[in-house]
Protein backbone atom coordinates (compact mmCIF):
# COMPACT_ATOMS: atom_id res chain seq x y z
CA UNK A 1 0.00 0.00 0.00
CA UNK A 2 1.66 3.37 -1.19
CA UNK A 3 0.73 7.13 -0.33
CA UNK A 4 1.05 9.91 -2.36
CA UNK A 5 2.59 12.07 0.06
CA UNK A 6 3.37 14.20 -2.30
CA UNK A 7 0.26 14.29 -3.97
CA UNK A 8 -1.89 14.99 -0.99
CA UNK A 9 -2.95 18.78 -1.01
CA UNK A 10 -4.83 18.87 -4.42
CA UNK A 11 -7.56 17.36 -2.41
CA UNK A 12 -8.21 13.97 -5.38
CA UNK A 13 -7.01 10.88 -5.53
CA UNK A 14 -3.72 9.64 -5.59
CA UNK A 15 -3.74 6.93 -8.59
CA UNK A 16 -1.19 3.94 -9.12
CA UNK A 17 -0.42 1.07 -11.25
CA UNK A 18 1.96 -1.18 -9.41
CA UNK A 19 4.69 -2.65 -12.56
CA UNK A 20 6.92 -5.34 -10.03
CA UNK A 21 8.07 -5.38 -6.81
CA UNK A 22 9.38 -1.71 -5.95
CA UNK A 23 7.91 -0.21 -9.01
CA UNK A 24 4.97 2.28 -9.46
CA UNK A 25 3.56 4.18 -12.13
CA UNK A 26 1.78 6.96 -11.07
CA UNK A 27 -1.01 7.92 -13.14
CA UNK A 28 -2.84 10.93 -11.64
CA UNK A 29 -1.56 14.39 -10.57
CA UNK A 30 1.56 14.18 -12.22
CA UNK A 31 1.32 17.96 -13.74
CA UNK A 32 -0.06 19.44 -10.55
CA UNK A 33 1.29 22.16 -8.70
CA UNK A 34 1.59 21.86 -4.94
CA UNK A 35 -0.16 24.49 -2.58
CA UNK A 36 2.79 27.31 -1.23
CA UNK A 37 2.60 25.93 2.20
CA UNK A 38 2.63 22.27 1.18
CA UNK A 39 5.12 20.39 2.30
CA UNK A 40 4.90 22.34 6.34
CA UNK A 41 7.63 21.64 8.71
CA UNK A 42 8.57 17.92 9.77
CA UNK A 43 6.81 16.32 7.21
CA UNK A 44 7.89 12.80 6.32
CA UNK A 45 9.36 11.62 3.27
CA UNK A 46 7.08 7.88 3.51
CA UNK A 47 5.37 5.59 6.00
CA UNK A 48 7.99 3.68 7.94
CA UNK A 49 7.44 -0.34 6.60
CA UNK A 50 5.58 -2.16 9.17
CA UNK A 51 4.93 -6.03 9.20
CA UNK A 52 0.72 -6.61 8.96
CA UNK A 53 -1.18 -9.90 9.71
CA UNK A 54 -4.47 -11.35 8.15
CA UNK A 55 -7.17 -12.90 10.36
CA UNK A 56 -10.72 -13.92 9.86
CA UNK A 57 -13.12 -11.75 11.72
CA UNK A 58 -16.89 -12.54 12.41
CA UNK A 59 -19.23 -10.67 9.82
CA UNK A 60 -22.94 -12.06 9.22
CA UNK A 61 -24.67 -9.11 6.75
CA UNK A 62 -28.00 -10.35 7.96
CA UNK A 63 -28.12 -9.00 11.51
CA UNK A 64 -28.03 -5.51 11.85
CA UNK A 65 -24.78 -4.58 14.50
CA UNK A 66 -22.57 -6.16 11.53
CA UNK A 67 -24.45 -4.42 8.43
CA UNK A 68 -24.04 -1.37 9.80
CA UNK A 69 -20.91 -1.71 10.84
CA UNK A 70 -19.56 -2.05 7.23
CA UNK A 71 -22.68 -0.40 5.08
CA UNK A 72 -20.42 1.74 3.45
CA UNK A 73 -18.61 -0.89 1.84
CA UNK A 74 -21.16 -4.19 1.56
CA UNK A 75 -24.75 -2.13 1.88
CA UNK A 76 -27.81 -3.22 3.50
CA UNK A 77 -28.92 -5.28 0.92
CA UNK A 78 -28.99 -8.80 2.92
CA UNK A 79 -31.23 -7.15 5.84
CA UNK A 80 -34.68 -8.85 6.16
CA UNK A 81 -37.27 -6.29 6.89
CA UNK A 82 -37.26 -6.90 10.69
CA UNK A 83 -33.95 -6.23 10.55
CA UNK A 84 -33.86 -3.46 8.94
CA UNK A 85 -36.52 -2.00 11.45
CA UNK A 86 -33.99 -3.62 14.07
CA UNK A 87 -30.99 -1.86 12.17
CA UNK A 88 -32.79 1.58 12.51
CA UNK A 89 -33.47 1.33 16.75
CA UNK A 90 -29.47 0.52 16.06
CA UNK A 91 -28.58 3.27 13.98
CA UNK A 92 -30.46 5.61 16.68
CA UNK A 93 -29.04 4.68 19.32
CA UNK A 94 -25.00 4.79 17.98
CA UNK A 95 -24.69 7.15 15.17
CA UNK A 96 -23.56 10.84 15.57
CA UNK A 97 -27.18 12.99 16.11
CA UNK A 98 -26.30 14.84 13.05
CA UNK A 99 -26.30 11.77 10.53
CA UNK A 100 -29.95 10.97 11.48
CA UNK A 101 -31.48 14.79 10.58
CA UNK A 102 -32.86 15.25 7.48
CA UNK A 103 -31.36 17.83 5.34
CA UNK A 104 -33.94 19.82 3.14
CA UNK A 105 -34.08 17.29 0.27
CA UNK A 106 -35.04 14.40 3.07
CA UNK A 107 -37.70 15.64 4.64
CA UNK A 108 -39.81 13.16 2.90
CA UNK A 109 -37.85 10.24 3.19
CA UNK A 110 -38.65 7.12 5.88
CA UNK A 111 -36.36 6.28 8.42
CA UNK A 112 -35.29 3.47 6.17
CA UNK A 113 -34.20 5.81 3.26
CA UNK A 114 -32.38 7.72 5.57
CA UNK A 115 -30.49 4.81 7.05
CA UNK A 116 -29.38 3.59 3.60
CA UNK A 117 -28.88 7.22 2.50
CA UNK A 118 -26.77 8.33 5.24
CA UNK A 119 -24.71 5.36 6.54
CA UNK A 120 -21.38 5.35 5.48
CA UNK A 121 -19.65 2.90 8.15
CA UNK A 122 -16.17 2.21 8.07
CA UNK A 123 -15.90 5.55 6.31
CA UNK A 124 -15.63 8.82 8.30
CA UNK A 125 -17.40 10.74 5.99
CA UNK A 126 -18.70 9.45 2.72
CA UNK A 127 -18.83 5.94 1.12
CA UNK A 128 -15.99 6.65 -1.91
CA UNK A 129 -16.69 6.45 -5.40
CA UNK A 130 -16.74 2.95 -6.84
CA UNK A 131 -15.94 3.98 -10.52
CA UNK A 132 -12.34 4.31 -11.57
CA UNK A 133 -10.81 7.39 -11.97
CA UNK A 134 -7.93 6.33 -14.51
CA UNK A 135 -8.27 7.84 -17.42
CA UNK A 136 -7.03 4.66 -19.89
CA UNK A 137 -9.32 2.14 -17.60
CA UNK A 138 -11.15 -0.11 -20.03
CA UNK A 139 -14.48 -0.30 -17.90
CA UNK A 140 -17.29 0.15 -19.68
CA UNK A 141 -18.49 4.10 -19.95
CA UNK A 142 -22.14 4.19 -17.81
CA UNK A 143 -22.04 8.29 -18.67
CA UNK A 144 -20.44 11.66 -19.12
CA UNK A 145 -20.83 14.68 -17.18
CA UNK A 146 -20.41 17.64 -19.61
CA UNK A 147 -17.52 20.31 -19.18
CA UNK A 148 -19.08 23.66 -17.73
CA UNK A 149 -18.28 26.89 -15.83
CA UNK A 150 -18.71 27.51 -12.53
CA UNK A 151 -19.86 31.46 -11.62
CA UNK A 152 -17.92 32.66 -8.81
CA UNK A 153 -18.14 35.84 -7.11
CA UNK A 154 -18.86 38.93 -9.25
CA UNK A 155 -14.66 40.10 -9.00
CA UNK A 156 -13.51 36.25 -10.11
CA UNK A 157 -13.72 34.33 -13.69
CA UNK A 158 -15.36 31.61 -13.70
CA UNK A 159 -14.06 28.40 -13.00
CA UNK A 160 -13.91 25.73 -15.75
CA UNK A 161 -14.99 21.94 -15.14
CA UNK A 162 -13.35 19.70 -17.58
CA UNK A 163 -15.41 16.93 -18.62
CA UNK A 164 -15.57 14.27 -16.53
CA UNK A 165 -16.03 10.45 -17.72
CA UNK A 166 -17.77 8.20 -15.33
CA UNK A 167 -17.67 4.30 -15.70
CA UNK A 168 -19.49 1.47 -14.40
CA UNK A 169 -18.47 0.43 -10.45
CA UNK A 170 -15.24 -1.25 -10.28
CA UNK A 171 -13.23 -0.57 -7.02
CA UNK A 172 -13.64 -2.30 -4.38
CA UNK A 173 -11.78 -1.66 -0.44
CA UNK A 174 -9.24 -3.29 0.37
CA UNK A 175 -7.35 -1.70 2.93
CA UNK A 176 -7.86 1.37 5.36
CA UNK A 177 -5.40 3.10 7.33
CA UNK A 178 -6.89 5.03 10.53
CA UNK A 179 -5.29 7.03 13.35
CA UNK A 180 -2.28 5.96 15.12
CA UNK A 181 -1.85 9.05 17.41
CA UNK A 182 1.30 11.11 17.56
CA UNK A 183 2.75 9.61 14.19
CA UNK A 184 0.07 10.74 12.01
CA UNK A 185 -0.30 14.07 14.28
CA UNK A 186 3.30 14.43 12.74
CA UNK A 187 1.61 13.62 9.53
CA UNK A 188 -1.34 15.84 9.37
CA UNK A 189 -0.93 18.72 11.30
CA UNK A 190 -3.17 17.03 14.13
CA UNK A 191 -6.36 16.37 11.88
CA UNK A 192 -7.50 12.86 11.96
CA UNK A 193 -6.93 11.19 8.94
CA UNK A 194 -8.40 7.73 7.06
CA UNK A 195 -6.93 6.94 3.84
CA UNK A 196 -9.27 4.43 1.61
CA UNK A 197 -7.11 2.16 -0.77
CA UNK A 198 -9.40 0.50 -3.79
CA UNK A 199 -8.53 -2.13 -6.30
CA UNK A 200 -9.92 -1.67 -9.70
CA UNK A 201 -11.15 -4.81 -10.99
CA UNK A 202 -11.01 -3.87 -14.48
CA UNK A 203 -7.15 -2.16 -15.18
CA UNK A 204 -5.52 -2.80 -11.61
CA UNK A 205 -4.97 0.34 -10.77
CA UNK A 206 -4.85 1.49 -6.88
CA UNK A 207 -7.22 4.66 -6.05
CA UNK A 208 -6.08 5.97 -2.69
CA UNK A 209 -7.92 8.68 -1.31
CA UNK A 210 -8.31 10.54 1.79
CA UNK A 211 -11.21 11.79 4.77
CA UNK A 212 -11.49 13.54 7.39
CA UNK A 213 -12.91 14.59 10.88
Amino acid sequence: MIHGFQFCSNGEEFVYRVLKDGEIEVISHTDEDFDDFFPYGDYPDHFPELQIALRSEPYDSTKAEDALLYQGVFGLDDLSDSETLRAIEVAKKTWDPYKLERLDHQQDCTDTELLRCNGCAPFCQTTPSKCCPNPKCTAEVDYVIDAYELELSADEPPLEIPEKIIRVPTLRVVAIHEDEGARDEELWGGVWVQLIFQLCAECGCVVVSNQCT
